[in-house]
């Protein structure tokens, strides 16, 4: 019996978005793994231009694999792929630890780096929205 397996691959955003939108049912890939029907593509957008991950990310099935197939460069293979279900991390995150509330940068190794702390969660929530690219509203006050 065959265990699937779940393989992390880096993507262009230009092809990220293909796949997210399903005009793109495939993956062309240099054929270094086991792929076989039935893994899992764990598909990560990476910026080649920036070298960082942008946290967005997508999981999708393999269907089909063409291998060793007239016109196909050896040691290459190309998926057809379904299913995606887009996951969102946002790059930045924080928390109450203590008393006072510390913002995290959170790194793709599943690290994450602390890089400032307030006693007021609204200052860190703004620039936690902020740096995510998110846009801020102040918290109302229940009165």
């Amino acid at each position: 019996m065959n265990k699937h397996q779940i393989y992390e691959l880096k993507i262009d955003p230009q092809f990220f978005e293909g796949v997210i939108n399903k005009s793109k049912a495939f993956e062309l890939r240099k054929d270094d793994c086991p792929y076989s029907v039935g893994d899992t593509l764990h598909l990560l957008e990476y910026n080649a231009e920036t070298g960082k991950y942008t946290g967005r990310s997508c999981l999708s099935k393999v269907d089909y694999i063409l291998r060793d197939y007239p016109g196909l460069l050896p040691g290459y293979c190309v998926m057809s792929i379904s299913g995606c279900v887009v996951r969102v991390e946002p790059n930045y995150y924080y928390h109450r630890h203590m008393g006072s509330y510390k913002l995290y940068q959170r790194n793709h190794d599943g690290t994450s780096n602390k890089i400032d702390q307030h006693w007021d969660e609204e200052v860190i929530r703004k620039q936690c929205y902020e740096l995510n690219g998110w846009t801020y509203k102040p918290k109302t006050k229940r009165s």
